[in-house]
């Protein structure tokens, strides 16, 4: 076989910096079904536009980085991915700051352990069609939505985050965000929400509130209604519709805002709660005498 038939990655040319060619492969019997590893497969092709990949990704475990940094890329069809062996899709769309679309209907993500950064700096993606997700096995989702300035609904009503153990920054700087549904997120800890969030917040399901970081500013309601204890809640400066705490067993650990005049208050327009606006401001002021005491004895 001659040199013009071996296997061969790399520029197109002298002149073409950003420009690759894989070529040859065929010729040697290898095909992308032989391929285990895609990381940073395009990360950092800059001047990439378009893409249409359809390739056999079958045998494909690790996703990590593909795409990452591919800042000119504002269209891209995945669709035919077999992703039914991939364990690892963090960074994978990372800092593509330009794709608009984004659908991934057909992703099989039964086997995915870490989704950290996957979308972060997607400022311009205005549909992300993530619906099928099967998140049973991912255990870090930090900063997943980081940077989707762009994006007002993300439908994550049926993820799984019973393995989850990172959810900080999820959605920070999610800045156009007018709806969400994290109906199925059971455990609060170290899971970080956006500033602000234009519309309706469901946490139904959540029952431990201790490390959550709700929204300052939330224009809608706010449903906590299975939440049990209030230890380490601190509500959002304002919210636009109701408040529901209806299960609420505990109030202690509270922390609520406080208006110009340095008092505190509960918001929303209408309270669902065993226990009164005065009750709970009650038990506000005693989780900041405690926090004070604690401070003091450190210091």
């Amino acid at each position: 076989i001659g040199l013009d038939k071996m296997p061969y990655i790399g520029y197109f040319s002298q002149f073409t910096d950003n420009l690759f060619v894989a070529t040859g492969f065929k010729e040697w019997g290898m095909t992308t079904s032989n391929v285990g590893f895609m990381t940073s497969a395009f990360e950092d092709c800059v001047s990439l536009t378009s893409l249409d990949i359809n390739i056999d990704t079958s045998s494909v475990t690790n996703m990590s980085s593909m795409f990452k940094n591919c800042s000119s890329l504002d269209s891209l069809d995945i669709l035919s991915f077999n992703t039914s062996n991939v364990t690892l899709m963090f960074d994978m769309f990372n800092g593509c700051s330009k794709l608009i679309n984004l659908n991934l209907r057909n992703f099989n993500t039964k086997n995915v352990t870490n989704m950290r950064n996957m979308f972060s700096d997607c400022s311009a993606l205005e549909s992300l069609n993530i619906s099928k997700f099967n998140t049973a096995n991912v255990s870090s989702m930090a900063s997943m939505f980081n940077g989707c300035s762009a994006l007002e609904n993300i439908d994550v009503s049926s993820f799984d985050t019973s393995s989850v153990k990172e959810m900080q920054y999820m959605f920070n700087n999610c800045s156009s965000l007018t709806k969400l549904d994290l109906s199925n997120l059971t455990d609060g800890e170290n899971f970080i929400l956006p500033k602000e969030v234009g519309g309706y917040l469901d946490l139904s399901s959540l029952k431990k509130a201790e490390g959550l970081v709700l929204p300052k500013l939330l224009f809608w309601d706010l449903d906590l209604k299975n939440l049990e204890t209030a230890k380490g809640l601190r509500l959002p400066d304002f919210v636009g519709g109701r408040v529901n705490l209806d299960n609420l067993i505990t109030a202690e650990g509270i922390i609520l805002p406080k208006n110009e005049q340095g008092e505190f208050y509960v918001p929303g327009s209408v309270l669902y709660c065993e226990f009164t606006r005065e009750e709970l401001i009650e038990a506000a002021k005693r989780t900041e005498e405690n926090q004070m005491k604690l401070n003091r004895t450190k210091s």
